[in-house]
């Protein structure tokens, strides 16, 4: 759920749409502000730091550089980690390839520092890759029936690095005065892969979403129901030990959804105590407020009957 979701009350659906929405309108801003080197505004020079910045373009930058990722992490918020992995992917093969061809002529030092960054892109790379099929593998552990096909996804990794590099090495030669090998079109080349590499990074992350955020959200969500229910156990049964599982009761006559604690092994079930709200194993007594348990209570009717007579999902 995000924040427009929350707060806002918009459906899952229109929330994506305006997340990808604002993600692409900042980014387009972002990019024109940094795409001209003469600025917008007036120049302001700081001579202590020796750095000068443009008043309005400047600003306008940074700023949209941040709405960009904000609204990258509201909409990519299952996995978001994997979006730093990839912010870090791009800042790291960016700058190593700019620092690679405007200070080549100012030593080896610069060189060994260039290509430290572009290994250690790579090796976020790497491990991001690992990172997202240990999570396949984890997944079709408890779901063997699920299918999940990442073999598309692999190739955008590498390609967004790919273009990052292009669109850098394209600035530089714009920077620098140099035609290269942009054929004279060092600006529209740092505009095209700056683009292209926006483009694989929203796939980058749109396929790991898709595919595992459900079942991460799902995971996230079970764990804050077991720990609402079974405080300081880890989510162990209170009767065998063994690990429970969340799961949602629908009430019988009002089909209104208790969350509650199972264990398939003692068929153990662990719900919230209609007077106190702390967890009690159903059929006993509550250990916070002493009130018996003889079967699940509907939090919206107060209908309150055996636990075979509800609805599991």
């Amino acid at each position: 759920m995000g924040v427009l979701n929350r707060h806002l009350g918009m459906e899952r659906e229109n929330e994506t749409i305006a997340l990808l929405a604002m993600a692409c309108g900042s980014f387009l801003i972002s990019l024109y502000a940094g795409y001209r080197l003469d600025g917008i505004g007036r120049t302001i020079a700081l001579p202590l730091f020796g750095i000068e910045f443009h008043l309005i373009s400047t600003p306008l930058w940074i700023l949209a550089g941040l709405a960009t990722l904000l609204c990258l992490q509201q909409l990519f918020h299952e996995i978001w980690h994997h979006g730093v992995w990839l912010f870090g992917i791009y800042v790291l093969s960016g700058l190593g390839t700019t620092l690679f061809y405007v200070m080549f002529d100012q030593g080896y030092l610069w060189y060994l520092v260039a290509l430290v960054l572009i290994l250690l892109a790579l090796f976020l790379i790497y491990w991001m890759i690992l990172e997202i099929y240990a999570l396949r593998s984890h997944i079709l552990r408890e779901l063997p029936n699920e299918e999940i096909v990442l073999s598309g996804w692999l190739p955008a990794l590498p390609a967004f690095m790919f273009f990052t590099m292009l669109s850098y090495y394209c600035y530089t030669k714009w920077y620098l005065g140099e035609p290269g090998w942009t054929f004279g079109y060092a600006a529209e080349g740092y505009i095209l892969f700056q683009l292209l590499a926006f483009g694989t990074a929203l796939y980058a992350l749109w396929v790991p979403q898709v595919l595992l955020g459900r079942h991460l959200e799902e995971e996230i969500l079970e764990g804050k129901v077991l720990r609402d229910l079974l405080p300081g156990t880890h989510g162990h049964c209170p009767a065998c030990a063994s690990e429970m599982h969340a799961s949602g009761m629908a009430c019988p006559e009002c089909s209104h959804r208790e969350s509650i604690a199972y264990c398939s092994g003692c068929e153990t079930y662990v719900a919230a105590c209609p007077t106190c709200s702390l967890g009690a194993q159903v059929g006993t007594t509550c250990g916070g407020c002493g009130e018996d348990l003889a079967g699940l209570t509907c939090g919206e009717c107060n209908h309150t009957g055996p636990v075979r007579f509800w609805a599991s999902g």
